[in-house]
């Protein structure tokens, strides 16, 4: 009768443990990169290419209209973050990739310095 118990609160605590877990958020992924390797679309949705390393495969992922593009912290256009892109190819790059792995929810390049 003991172990029985025993047995039934291990798989009551087990039951909470994994229900914990599950209602963490899972983590977005976050990659650096400079601008000139990303290719974007004409327009949305689309898909979004650009290799993780300079030995990578190019990946590409999708992206729609809750994809959000910032220039520093101001969100701008698709339009507008590519003529930035273009303009600055050597501008740091983060993309955050979501948790499935196919779309990007945000892609950000560094604003421009003063005098820039």
């Amino acid at each position: 009768m003991r172990s029985t118990i025993l047995f039934a609160a291990c798989l009551i605590s087990a039951g909470a443990f994994s229900q914990a877990q599950d209602a963490q958020p899972q983590a977005n992924r976050s990659q650096e990169t400079v601008a000139h390797v990303i290719e974007l679309p004409t327009s949305l949705p689309g898909s979004v290419a650009y290799p993780k390393c300079d030995t990578c495969e190019t990946r590409q992922y999708s992206i729609d209209s809750r994809t959000a593009f910032y220039i520093g912290e101001e969100a701008v256009t698709l339009d507008h973050l590519r003529a930035e892109m273009l303009e600055r190819p050597n501008a740091l790059a983060v993309v955050v990739i979501a948790k499935d792995w196919r779309s990007i929810q945000q892609i950000y390049i560094v604003a421009r310095r003063p005098g820039e």
